[in-house]
C-alpha cells in the first residue's frame, strides 16, 4: 500500500463516525454489526459490551474485517476503506478508559464502562 493510499484512507476514516464490524462465530457463520469508532495513529478503536456477539467471537478467533464508508445517494461519490486483520479485547482498566476517551473525543456519547459485577 503506498503512502497516498494510507492517507487517503485515513481522511475517509477521520471523516466517518460509524463502520460495521464483521466477524465469524463458533458456528462458522459471519456476523456483522454498526458501530461508533475512532481512528487513533493506525488503530481502529470501538466501545462495546463483554457480551455482545462480536465481543465473544473476537475473543474466541481474534480476527474480524471492518468496512467504513461515507453516506451518498449516487453510485460514483461511494467511497470506503476496508481492513481485516487481527483484532484484541482490551480488558477493563487504563486501557479501557483509554480507548473509551478516544472513542468520546469523536463521537458525542458517553458510554459507561462496568466492572464485571455491576453487569450481573
Amino acid at each position: 500500500m503506498t503512502f497516498e493510499t494510507i492517507k487517503k484512507a485515513r481522511a475517509l476514516l477521520s471523516a466517518q463516525s460509524t463502520m460495521t464490524l464483521a466477524t465469524v462465530n463458533a458456528r462458522g457463520r459471519t456476523e456483522s454489526a454498526p458501530l461508533f469508532f475512532a481512528e487513533d495513529d493506525g488503530t481502529l478503536i470501538w466501545v462495546s459490551g463483554q457480551r455482545s456477539r462480536h465481543s465473544r467471537n473476537i475473543a474466541a478467533a481474534g480476527r474480524a474485517s471492518v468496512s467504513a464508508h461515507n453516506t451518498v445517494w449516487s453510485w460514483n461519490e461511494i467511497a470506503g476503506v476496508q481492513m481485516e486483520g487481527e483484532v484484541s479485547l482490551i480488558p477493563l482498566g487504563p486501557g479501557a478508559r483509554a480507548g473509551v476517551g478516544s472513542v468520546q473525543s469523536q463521537i458525542p456519547f458517553r458510554p459507561r464502562i462496568r466492572r464485571r459485577s455491576d453487569a450481573q
